[in-house]
């Protein structure tokens, strides 16, 4: 008889308890052994069905597959099988409307999102548009940008052409490098209008361009892009010069001593 502190297959024990430590453990073993008959007899119907678990196709939803020809097609609303392209084309207002009150398909339907900025990046200004006409979301400088955000943050967006614009501007801007006040500037007044300042005649470049600023002609026409895309271009120029001539920055002219009389 074993008494005062025992150890009862590794289980510490007192003589009070060695009943119950003994019951505890006929318990277990016969748990461990019903389980072990168990796996035997079932073991392979459990397999069986762990491999039909992993076997098992789950289909996704439809917003969730990527199109076969490369390019999202609506999979709701009343466009439903149409591409972004095509439903701005059937239905103008269509696209702001996606932009401004749909923003959880936007997130949801897979492609969609870079759809609608591959659109923004093609979507011509209509003629409308008569500064601007002809050209893409790329091409217009920030200062245009700034300009109608401005206007239809007092104004809002009341024509269908400037909803347009709006959904253009709002997915364009997403991958929008960042860029100088003047880089994307072109010309929209005088005979060279639609060019950029690099674009014009080179030996007409200079001359013009003293001339604008001669007849102060961005202050005079309130054309604070000119003044910006001049800017732009003359550090361009200078730039140039600075890789040519490293030291020319370096450069002191020759101190010219008074001589005495």
């Amino acid at each position: 008889m074993v008494s005062g502190r025992d150890s009862y297959r590794g289980y510490p024990t007192r003589n009070t308890n060695k009943g119950h430590a003994r019951r505890c453990w006929r318990t277990m073993y016969t748990s461990r052994h019903r389980l072990a008959h168990e796996g035997a007899v079932h073991g392979p119907a459990r397999d069986t069905d762990r491999q039909e678990t992993q076997t098992a196709v789950i289909t996704p939803s439809p917003s969730l597959v990527a199109p076969k020809d490369g390019q999202y097609r609506f999979t709701w609303s009343k466009h439903k099988g149409l591409t972004v392209a095509e439903a701005d084309e059937l239905d103008a207002d269509f696209l702001y409307i996606v932009s401004t009150e749909f923003e959880d398909k936007i997130t949801s339907e897979r492609g969609l999102k870079k759809a609608l900025i591959k659109w923004a990046s093609k979507w011509v200004l209509p003629s409308r548009f008569s500064v601007c006409a002809g050209r893409t979301a790329t091409d217009l400088s920030m200062s245009d940008i700034d300009d109608y955000l401005t206007m239809w943050r007092e104004q809002g967006c009341c024509d269908i052409s400037h909803r347009q614009l709006f959904a253009a501007i709002k997915w364009h801007l997403i991958v929008r490098d960042p860029e100088a006040p003047g880089e994307r500037f072109q010309l929209e007044i005088g005979k060279y209008r639609g060019l950029w300042i690099d674009e014009l005649p080179d030996d007409e470049r200079d001359g013009y361009i003293d001339w604008m600023k001669r007849e102060r002609i961005p202050e005079r026409e309130e054309e604070d892009d000119l003044a910006e895309g001049i800017e732009y271009y003359h550090k361009q120029e200078l730039g140039k010069f600075q890789r040519v001539y490293p030291r020319a920055r370096c450069f002191r002219p020759p101190q010219v001593h008074a001589f005495r009389q």
